[in-house]
């Protein structure tokens, strides 16, 4: 099941392979990035940009790894 935040956005269960969301950890906004494939409580995404913050650096396009989605806060990328 879904929730609205304060700012009207729906925040997804889970992310759906193939979409793209705004990615946070503990608030701080990370990276906008596409759903490779979802595995269980694992899922590999691709950066399509690095939001700006003080991890802006860490991240850039086309970089590729594996997050576990239970660690992050998402919002789905309209």
């Amino acid at each position: 099941m879904s929730e609205k935040t304060a700012q009207g956005h729906t925040m997804p269960d889970e992310p759906v392979r193939g979409k793209s969301y705004q990615w946070l950890l503990n608030g701080t906004p990370l990276y906008e990035a596409r759903v490779r494939d979802v595995m269980g409580c694992w899922a590999t995404v691709e950066v399509l940009r690095p939001l700006p913050g003080p991890h802006e650096q860490n991240y850039r396009s086309g970089q590729t790894f594996d997050i576990r989605v239970s660690s992050y806060t998402f919002r789905e990328k309209t």
